[in-house]
This record gives structure tokens, C-alpha cells and sequence, in this order.
């Protein structure tokens, strides 16, 4: 009988981005500091939401747009200029997107939220169509985010309140209460999520506005920055983090994990 294992997707070298969305100009650094920008590119129009993610399953997380004013997503398959490889709409203008591994396949997909309900859309595949999960979390005039809370593979949803700097994550893609809760930051200032110390789990990060100073912990929950703060960009940008290094998908983990277990059955049987 073939025992099928569950493997959390690895994880890659995790850079930062800011993006201007009055000029549609991307700025990435690929380390966790203070520094010039490693990739400079322009992408999307003006008043557009910025945001990365690995839209082909290929291991890099890439950039994309989301136009609130038409609901339309824009996605590309590198860092730089150039036109979108994947462009179509989703749900409602006005609406907020999201960017998750809904399925735990590799594969970031898109989602949007209804601020009025705050109801959550997330669909499993880059294209137009009607969403796959469907529920309602928290309250509205929170910020939604996305990440992989508890490090099993496929993301969970989240939400920062503003107005209290205060962090609500749950791990499954249902209606619920959080599985964590708490303060990181002055209220007002900008979140931001990502896998900073590469152990395959994704932890929370808020941005002052004020100077562009990244505050990042390893952990969700309340205390003091595990990185030393650092500044990149001035705080008008939007940002984001994105994987630099090309990280295996979850099935190229099963796949290798189903290999290596038939490998030393059939060494066992030989040595009998």
C-alpha cells in the first residue's frame, strides 16, 4: 500500500518590494536590508494594487497588478518590463485582492474581497471564472492578507486592523475565529508578509510610512523585530516580499518523497 505524505513546500531566499503607484515603477532588493534596489522595472498603470507571486508553478514569485477601478488582474512570469502573460478579471470593482497557494499545489493563485462583507472569493487558477472557496472573516475596514501561518503547506487568510496595528490570522480557508491574534506596530502603518528566516513559514512585518523602515518578526506574534529594521524606499510605496530563489513545489516534494520511499523498499528487499 503507497503511503501518500503531506510536504510542506520549501523554502526559497525572500527579497523585498515597494512599488509606485504613481509612476507604475517596481523597485526589488533581494536581501533584507538597506540598500539600492537589485531590479528596477516598470509594470501596470497608475493607482494600481502591486503584489507577487509564482503564477506558473515554476518556483519564482513574480510581479502583478490588480486594477481595482475594472477588478482586472495583470500577471507576468518575470521581474520586468514587458506585457502581461496573464490578464483577465475578478469579482467587483472596488473589491480587494489577495494572492495565496489556495490548494497547497505550488501554484499562487488570485482571490478578492468584498469590503462591505468582508467576504473572500479565491479561485485555484489565473483565469476569469467563478471563485472555488467562498466564506466570510472578521470585520470590515481590516486589510486581508494571505500566508502559510503554520508551515504546512497551502496558505491560510488574515487580517490587519490599521486603526490598532492588530494582526488576525486563521489557517484554514473558512469562516471562524482566528487562530492568532495580536499587536505589531503602531496603528497606521503598512503590513506586509513573507517568509524572512526561509523555514517555510510565512510570519508578519509592518512598514512606517512615515521613513520606509521594515520592522519583520519570525514568529506571529507580539514583540520586538527578529531583523533589524531597515529602510527601503521612502513609505508612499506599497510593499511586498517575493521569493528570489527558485523554491520546489509541493508535488516535486511528494514526488521525490514517494521516490526515495520506493528506493530504500526495493534496497530492504534486495538485502534479504
Amino acid at each position: 500500500m503507497l503511503a501518500v505524505l503531506l510536504v510542506p513546500r520549501a523554502s526559497g531566499q525572500t527579497g523585498i518590494g515597494v512599488a509606485d503607484p504613481s509612476t507604475a515603477t517596481v523597485y526589488l532588493r533581494n536581501s533584507l536590508s538597506s540598500g539600492a534596489p537589485d531590479t528596477t522595472f516598470t509594470f501596470g498603470a497608475p493607482t494600481s494594487t502591486y503584489f507577487a507571486g509564482d503564477w506558473n508553478g515554476d518556483g519564482s514569485q513574480t510581479i502583478g497588478v490588480y486594477n481595482p477601478a475594472t477588478a482586472t488582474f495583470y500577471l507576468r512570469n518575470s521581474n520586468s518590463a514587458g506585457p502581461p502573460d496573464a490578464t483577465f478579471t475578478f469579482g467587483s470593482p472596488g473589491w480587494k485582492p489577495i494572492i495565496g497557494d489556495w490548494n497547497g499545489d505550488g501554484t499562487d493563485t488570485i482571490g478578492v474581497v468584498d469590503p462591505s462583507t468582508n467576504t473572500f472569493y479565491l479561485r485555484n487558477s489565473n483565469t476569469a471564472g467563478s471563485p472555488d472557496i467562498t466564506f466570510t472573516f472578521g470585520v470590515t475596514g481590516f486589510t486581508p492578507l494571505a500566508g502559510n501561518w503554520d508551515g504546512l503547506g497551502g496558505d491560510g487568510i488574515g487580517l490587519y486592523d490599521p486603526a490598532s496595528g492588530t494582526f488576525y490570522l486563521r489557517n484554514s480557508l473558512s469562516s471562524g475565529a482566528p487562530d492568532a491574534t495580536f499587536a505589531f506596530g503602531p496603528p497606521g502603518w503598512k503590513p506586509i508578509t513573507g517568509d524572512w528566516n526561509n523555514d517555510g513559514t510565512d510570519t508578519i512585518g509592518v512598514v512606517d510610512p512615515s521613513t520606509g523602515t521594515f520592522y519583520l518578526r519570525n514568529s506571529n506574534t507580539a514583540g520586538a523585530p527578529d531583523i533589524t529594521p531597515f529602510q527601503f524606499g521612502t513609505g508612499s510605496e506599497q510593499p511586498f516580499s517575493f521569493q528570489t530563489v527558485p523554491e520546489p513545489s509541493t508535488l516535486a516534494l511528494l514526488l521525490a518523497s514517494v521516490a526515495l520511499c520506493g528506493t530504500r523498499r526495493r534496497r530492504r528487499i534486495l538485502d534479504r
